[in-house]
């Protein structure tokens, strides 16, 4: 990917070519010829390479329900999609696939209603894209978005008084920057539904799978539950649509995780994101 670099554990501000391995193995024990240069050249300048170990990555759908449950997986309502006259829920698709995983196939959503603590019809599965590993012929790529109807009144007054949401086009322009969500999760010992995430890297093709935008995330960090949160910038844009996070113990959250863009959802799904 296109990101930022590491030195000691501490990330700097230069941008480099980040290069993804299962293990580090000491430079003396490499030939020549299989050893990563700490620097490559290209008709555009000079690039610093880092080399940077990942984590095998999870979706974080959790096979529970506490926002939104598809009848297998729990996730985040994103937010709102406007098209014409209707609104529409949002979130990643593979928390509205249902028990089948064919998010091709409708599947009723659920909501949970915590003042009186029961469920609540949300709507209905319409449409949605999922190919979440790397490209391949006649697949799209990294995409993982899809919406619903809306069924519930207080969703279809929230979708009808939500504003709508500028997106981030460039995703090189997120480089550093610093993203925040609401997470619908409240883990034992944080009261603060916030989230707080640095962009670090972009256009990810890793050991398994690629994503858009990767960022790390500050403490508690992000759990199954948190798939479709939603990334906004300081001055209010769209960024990314939560969807994977480094695979943890039970208990722990996910500080290294990653998103697809905003902008590239809401072309997907030809809708306009609208938050509130």
């Amino acid at each position: 990917m296109i990101g930022l670099k590491y030195r000691g554990g501490l990330r700097r501000k230069s941008v480099g070519l980040t290069l993804f391995v299962t293990e580090k193995v000491p430079e003396k024990e490499l030939s020549p010829r299989h050893r990563i240069p700490k620097k490559i050249k290209t008709t555009a300048g000079t690039l610093n390479t880092d080399i940077v170990v990942w984590r095998p990555m999870v979706e974080q759908g959790l096979e529970q329900a506490t926002l939104m449950y598809d009848g297998s997986r729990q996730g985040t309502l994103t937010c709102f999609g406007l098209r014409s006259d209707n609104g529409f829920g949002v979130s990643c698709a593979h928390c509205i696939a249902g028990d089948d995983r064919n998010p091709a196939t409708p599947t009723i959503v659920e909501m949970w209603d915590a003042q009186n603590r029961q469920w609540l019809k949300a709507g209905k599965s319409l449409y949605a894209v999922y190919s979440p590993g790397p490209g391949e012929p006649g697949n799209f790529g990294y995409v993982d978005c899809g919406f619903f109807s809306l069924r519930d009144d207080g969703l279809i007054t929230r979708a009808r008084n939500a504003k709508r949401l500028r997106t981030v086009k460039n995703l090189y322009e997120l480089l550093d920057q610093q993203l925040t969500g609401r997470s619908s999760l409240d883990p034992k010992g944080v009261n603060d539904p916030s989230r707080i995430a640095r962009v670090i890297g972009v256009e990810m093709e890793a050991l398994d799978g690629n994503c858009d935008v990767v960022l790390e995330v500050e403490f508690p960090g992000t759990f199954k539950g948190d798939s479709g949160m939603l990334w906004l910038t300081s001055a209010g844009k769209a960024a990314a649509i939560h969807a994977r996070g480094e695979k943890t113990q039970e208990g722990r959250g996910s500080s290294l995780v990653t998103a697809m863009s905003a902008a590239r959802a809401a072309d997907y799904l030809q809708v306009d994101l609208a938050y509130g």
